[in-house]
């Protein structure tokens, strides 16, 4: 990693993490709570656009990141990533809170945790460790098998969002028109 020291690397990672995936979830919310209030569904409705361009902005990130020429452009498009990823994490449970009736929502939040720790947590990494094994041929093989697995979960979450907003925009108009 331009061969600077794990420690040094961290020193650099670390704030750039924390500060990226609070302001990511800081603005998110702020964004979503300006855009006015016009009931739940077109609150899902945007919800689910922000995310969308969030995952379009992180999906490039993640295909730059590991060819980055420099430390600091490196360490920008991380930070890029890191914001886009903190905005959509931070509205992904607001969906269910706004929809799915009160007497089921703490189950529908449940089920959403658990998909995301066993899809996120445990598919993740173990896909991320076979690719690395797989590239070890090459010079840096775990930049590459992370860009590789993050930029296929984000073009699959940015077309599950496209699908998201198109049937989020027909429940509303389909529940003006009642």
């Amino acid at each position: 990693w331009f061969h600077i020291e794990p420690k040094a690397a961290g020193g650099l990672f670390g704030p750039t993490f924390l500060i990226a995936g609070i302001a990511g979830t800081l603005i998110a919310g702020q964004v979503i709570s300006k855009t006015g209030a016009s009931g739940a569904r077109k609150t899902v409705e945007r919800i689910f656009r922000y995310m969308r361009l969030s995952v379009w902005i992180a999906l490039p990130a993640a295909a730059l990141a590991p060819v980055a020429p420099s430390i600091s452009l490196q360490i920008a498009v991380i930070a890029a990533a890191i914001f886009c990823v903190s905005s959509v994490n931070s509205l992904s449970s607001m969906p269910f809170l706004l929809l799915v009736p009160t007497h089921i929502r703490a189950q529908a939040v449940a089920f959403l945790a658990l998909v995301t720790a066993l899809v996120g947590t445990g598919l993740g990494p173990m896909l991320v460790g076979i690719l690395s094994d797989t590239l070890a041929f090459t010079q840096q093989p775990l930049p590459i098998a992370l860009a590789c697995v993050g930029m296929r979960a984000a073009a699959i979450a940015a077309f599950l969002l496209q699908w998201l907003v198109k049937r989020a925009r027909q429940m509303t108009e389909t529940h003006i028109q009642q």
